[in-house]
């Protein structure tokens, strides 16, 4: 099982959005646990989880995770995470591109997101979907941008970059 407590080390401003938590929120680091295990109970055609680990000794320790959830039968909502000890290095591309992949096979059309414009990373990965051919549209709501992430089939073949 993996030790999702060690989730603790994203920022909360990086963690709490993602987790669809009011940025700031406190989780104590038991709950924090039970929180990720409400996130892994989903229906595999409207909703899915993925997770980064990597082994620890005897443990598996969670690196970041991506979510989606059906907003209607064209768009789901997506989040992602990733410990702030390893981003900046292909974590989050990695992450979204395989659930971007495995949300297209179920019928989506694309993806829904809501970013606070002070989270550069989260823009930097939307910037890179949009260099990889799929079509981004933005619009500006105070400090938020919602986001509207079109896929490109030609991108999500297996094996595209």
């Amino acid at each position: 099982m993996p030790d999702l407590t060690r989730m603790s080390k994203i920022r909360p401003r990086t963690r709490y959005p993602a987790a669809g938590l009011p940025s700031g929120a406190g989780i104590p680091p038991a709950e924090t646990h039970a929180l990720a295990q409400t996130h892994l109970k989903f229906d595999y055609m409207k909703e899915m989880t993925l997770l980064a680990v990597v082994q620890s000794g005897d443990r598996e320790v969670v690196m970041g995770f991506a979510r989606y959830a059906m907003e209607d039968p064209n768009f789901a909502n997506f989040s992602i995470a990733v410990r702030d000890d390893r981003q900046n290095r292909g974590l989050g591309i990695a992450l979204l591109t395989h659930l971007m992949r495995l949300a297209h096979r179920q019928g989506f059309s694309g993806f829904t997101l809501e970013v606070l414009l002070e989270n550069r990373a989260m823009v930097m990965l939307i910037n890179h979907m949009r260099k990889l051919g799929h079509t981004v549209e933005k619009q500006i709501e105070g400090d938020t941008a919602l986001y509207l992430l079109s896929f490109n089939d030609d991108a999500l073949r297996d094996g595209a970059p």
